[in-house]
């Protein structure tokens, strides 16, 4: 009896739709379940680096310190009506952030306003930059037309605390002319060259340095042209004050900064972040450290002054 035997191959079993289905659906949980973690090692290493910037501005204000025996002013004015002023704290420490050579490109006799100083404060620089915020990529011009485009940033000098909405504020040369930014509330980098003409040092922070604010992060959703500036010529763009969270309640940024930012006087001169939980601040002696959004209103405002005399209970968290 012959036995054929077929040599026509037997055709590969391929996927069912039933079993493809079910691949998906295990890579999209897998998915699913892997991006937030993902995500939040992206952010942990941009608040790391965030926080490194502040480290390195710490090491440059001491720097200058050494160098100077004070600490840079805030923005340097010799009018209680102009917007321009002359070199602040941004241009101060460029040296110390290893741009020597962009600081010398800097004219000191000039305002901050002239063309030539503009095209100083134009260049973005990384270190003013915190990796979260990205909307400090390119330049913005901060005041409609009245200035060139210049860099934003993510930091701000802090000038001190308010104890109203609208003031007084010790970045605002009036309110420091006229004597109503009283010398208890000020900060360490405040404004000089009008009505109060020291810069401070070491020994002016009687508060203590481990419990005093030198800079802190900023950022605004709600207004582009308040963002800070590192170099900024009207220098509540580029100096922060501590204000009284009662007086913020309702603002549109609220959930975003440990005090509001925005469209008001009251917000664009505050701080805060776009971290989940608080903002990364600079010590006056040299430490970065994270302040969460249920900081006491009373203690964030006490570690915004130099020589507040707030008390032994004062402590960074």
């Amino acid at each position: 009896m012959t036995t054929y035997v077929s040599t026509r191959s037997r055709r590969p079993r391929g996927f069912t739709l039933v079993e493809l289905l079910v691949v998906i659906a295990i890579i999209g949980i897998l998915v699913a379940l892997l991006l937030p973690a993902v995500q939040q090692a992206r952010e942990a290493a941009r608040r790391a680096q965030c926080q490194s910037n502040l480290k390195q501005m710490g090491v440059a204000l001491h720097n200058y310190h050494d160098a100077h025996n004070c600490f840079p002013p805030g923005n340097i004015y010799t009018s209680t009506t102009s917007a321009n002023s002359y070199a602040g704290w941004g241009v101060a420490m460029l040296p110390y952030l290893d741009q020597e050579a962009l600081y010398n490109e800097y004219n000191h006799d000039l305002l901050n306003s002239h063309n030539r100083n503009e095209l100083v404060l134009a260049r973005s620089l990384s270190v003013m930059r915190c990796p979260t915020d990205a909307s400090t990529i390119g330049h913005i011009d901060p005041a409609q037309g009245a200035y060139d485009p210049i860099a934003p940033g993510s930091y701000k000098g802090v000038a001190g605390r308010s104890t109203g909405g609208c003031g007084p504020f010790w970045d605002y040369p009036l309110h420091v002319d006229n004597g109503s930014a009283a010398p208890n509330v000020r900060g360490l980098l405040h404004v000089v060259g009008v009505g109060n003409s020291t810069t401070e040092s070491l020994r002016s922070v009687t508060d203590g340095t481990s419990k005093t604010f030198a800079v802190a992060e900023y950022h605004t959703t709600t207004n582009e042209r308040s963002k800070a500036f590192w170099g900024a010529s009207v220098s509540f763009l580029g100096l922060g004050t501590a204000m009284p969270q009662s007086h913020l309640r309702g603002y549109p940024d609220h959930a975003e900064c440990v005090v509001i930012d925005g469209t008001h006087c009251r917000c664009n001169r505050a701080l805060g972040s776009l971290h989940n939980g608080g903002m990364h601040v600079l010590l006056c002696d040299g430490r970065a450290s994270f302040i969460g959004t249920n900081i006491d209103s009373d203690l964030y405002m006490a570690l915004a002054t130099v020589a507040g005399a707030e008390g032994p209970g004062v402590a960074v968290p």
